[in-house]
């Protein structure tokens, strides 16, 4: 069973295999003054892509949360937007619910041995 999503900022940083960014447009949700981002797993600046900030957006980008997700520093897959707060995030396969962010759907060819008990542990 999938369980919901759990944002945090208050980790300290480390160079982790597997890192999901995500981020909210949701003001109440902002804890780190940078535009509403969070990190499930911290990483260094140099190593993300960081989402658009709120006034970058286009007004037809309804997504209240963006999803974009890292191995050491390969972007793997799509950016998965979803139009609520309430979703789940798994390693299962996706059974295509637009709440739903699946990182076992996610493929990478280059995938190198230590993302793979990372992977595992989500």
């Amino acid at each position: 069973m999938p369980s919901p999503m759990a944002c945090s900022s208050s980790e300290e940083p480390d160079q982790s295999a597997a890192v999901t960014e995500c981020s909210s447009s949701a003001a109440n949700l902002e804890t780190d003054g940078s535009g509403g981002t969070m990190h499930v797993m911290p990483v260094s600046n140099a190593e993300i892509e960081r989402p658009p900030r709120h006034s970058d957006r286009s007004s037809e980008d309804l997504a209240v949360v963006n999803i974009v997700h890292y191995e050491f520093r390969d972007k793997v897959g799509q950016p998965f937007k979803c139009h609520t707060l309430n979703l789940w995030v798994d390693g299962f396969c996706g059974s295509g619910d637009p709440t739903r962010f699946s990182l076992g759907s996610l493929g990478n060819s280059s995938r190198q041995v230590g993302v793979i008990p990372v992977r595992g542990q989500i």
